[in-house]
């Protein structure tokens, strides 16, 4: 894009998501960084430098020294003590002009999963940035602890809980999931094995063969362990009561024998078979309003990932048809967010609902 179309497009624009204008007539803005944070954890954007706002609306009055302003700019952004990553190339900053005014165009690029958070100064804690709307909102711990835990390429459900296997499963739990397996499914395959083969099936122990590890994994004691054995291993997790059990309630829904979902539903791990009673009006109702089945999409991703065939098996559509006419969309809108941003056809891809903070 050319000098002038880039800066008629940026007059044209207000401040969104994507779009910030900041003042720099005093220098680098101290601001710039959080701004700097909350784009590059959510989706990207534009920084406009030399963009007053006032009580009428923006004022274009450019900046004093361009090529000063950029200079301190490139030495911030490698300082560790001011930003806790780099992620701009040469060209993600440029000066533009107009009028014999000067503009410092920053355009943020989206962190990757491993590269978030970015956060300002040296704790992750106090300096990690989200975009809503227009603003910039600092994250709470527990969305900083879910950047720094998606930094694995173990999704956490199936994570191994060391010191924890098949012992701590409940043996009563494990024969009501497979008593009502064999009513939703009675041919499938998996009916045949003995109970520890079952559950590697499930994801409920795995064993890891970079390091040996082997065990029940975060899912598995959800979906099995005795009560003890999940006060021990997950202690943040509230149990009411020995008995409850929120993927076996009686609020389950009721698959008919011979659905033709029943092998995809059977292929998910037990910690998103849970999840089939977010779904449940979703899968009685083809004809639900988009705005429900986006609704039902977003609980259903709040706090974790789901690949297109997850979602697709949990509200019973096409996945193809699913992922053109809602998931996609609902990125675009700021709705969804990737789990792999810099390679969108991944056959891994997953989706997460964007956390909103008020």
């Amino acid at each position: 894009m050319r000098q002038l179309d880039l800066f008629s497009a940026l007059q044209s624009s207000t401040e969104g998501i994507d779009t910030e204008f900041k003042s720099a007539r005093g220098g680098m803005p101290g601001s710039f960084w959080e701004s700097y944070s909350a784009m590059a954890n959510t989706q990207g954007g534009s920084i406009v430098l030399g963009v007053a706002e006032k009580p009428t609306g923006l004022v274009w009055e450019g900046v004093p020294d361009a090529a000063q302003l950029r200079t301190v700019l490139w030495g911030q952004l490698n300082d560790r003590h001011k930003v806790s990553t780099n992620l701009l190339r040469d060209d993600d900053v440029r000066t533009v002009e107009d009028e014999g005014r000067q503009f410092v165009v920053v355009n943020v690029p989206r962190a990757s999963r491993l590269q978030r958070p970015v956060f300002v100064g040296l704790n992750p804690m106090t300096g990690t940035y989200r975009r809503a709307d227009e603003g910039d909102y600092r994250c709470s711990d527990d969305e900083v602890r879910r950047m720094l835990a998606d930094q694995s390429d173990t999704p956490t459900d199936s994570q191994i809980v060391e010191h924890f296997g098949q012992p701590d499963f409940d043996p009563e739990t494990v024969k009501q999931y497979r008593n009502r397996f064999a009513s939703r499914a009675p041919d499938h395959p998996w009916l045949l094995l003995d109970d520890a083969p079952l559950l590697t099936k499930l994801s409920a122990l795995r064993r890891d063969r970079a390091t040996g590890l082997e065990g029940a994994t975060v899912a598995g004691l959800l979906m099995f362990g005795r009560f003890e054995a999940l006060c021990d291993a997950l202690p943040g997790f509230h149990v009411d009561s020995p008995q409850s059990s929120p993927q076996l309630g009686g609020d389950s829904p009721q698959l008919p024998p011979n659905s033709p979902q029943l092998d995809r539903l059977a292929g998910l791990s037990p910690e998103i078979q849970g999840l089939l009673p977010i779904a449940e009006p979703a899968r009685k109702n083809k004809k639900l309003p988009v705005d429900e089945l986006k609704g039902i999409i977003q609980k259903l991703c709040d706090g974790r990932w789901l690949a297109t065939s997850e979602l697709a098996a949990l509200v019973d559509r096409d996945a193809d048809k699913l992922q053109s006419r809602f998931l996609t969309a609902m990125v675009r809108e700021g709705v969804l967010e990737l789990r792999y941003p810099d390679v969108r056809n991944r056959p891994d891809q997953a989706y997460r609902t964007v956390a909103r903070v008020n």
